[in-house]
């Protein structure tokens, strides 16, 4: 028996608010930084350019237009990389792809074939898993100790709470009617909303 070749993706179907969320998490500097893992900065989240150099402290001061154009090339890049590795993304609604394009812009796009450390998330992908993907966002919380390179990775209270963000919002894509009447009534009951989106 033959199998029908699997048509392949020419572009995920994320939603126009990816790039809002990505600049809105990211935030815009326009001289280069050292992100919260030592790692130099600039714009909204750019450490390399175009070209593969790596973003340096001694680089010169970009605009936001330029700081967008950094943003959509590197988005490409990770659509490019997500499409060919996970086919089973062609599946998914424009909000799960958009938390897990946004997720892999943070995380970098080398992620997809990270020899270790990203083992849940890369099986989600793999199988189409979307409650083990939104389980995963929260595992991805801790970066390198820039004080001490060495030592143990440290959690990082700002991606904690952005796993947390796009963790719901993947979840919330997802959910059925009865889950969505189950949330909101344990939110009701709670005292609030759980998340953004």
């Amino acid at each position: 028996m033959t199998q029908t070749p699997t048509k392949k993706l020419e572009k995920l179907n994320h939603s126009n608010k990816l790039f809002d969320e990505i600049s809105a998490s990211e935030g815009f500097r326009a001289e280069p930084y050292l992100d919260d893992a030592g790692i130099p900065t600039i714009g909204k989240g750019t450490t390399f350019y175009e070209d593969g150099r790596p973003v340096t402290l001694q680089d010169t001061p970009i605009t936001e237009t330029r700081a967008d154009e950094l943003l959509n090339f590197y988005v490409g890049t990770v659509e490019q990389k997500l499409r060919d590795a996970y086919p089973k993304m062609q599946d998914m609604n424009p909000n799960e792809i958009d938390a897990i394009m946004s997720f892999t812009y943070n995380v970098g796009a080398n992620f997809v074939d990270a020899p270790s450390g990203f083992e849940t998330m890369q099986k989600g992908l793999k199988t189409g898993d979307k409650k083990l993907i939104s389980d995963a966002f929260k595992l991805y919380n801790k970066h390198i100790n820039k004080d001490d390179p060495e030592g143990p990775l440290v959690t990082s209270e700002g991606l904690t709470t952005r796993r947390k963000t796009v963790s719901y919002t993947h979840l919330r894509a997802h959910e059925t009617p009865e889950h969505l009447v189950l949330r909101l009534e344990d939110e009701k009951k709670n005292g609030g909303g759980g998340g953004g989106g």
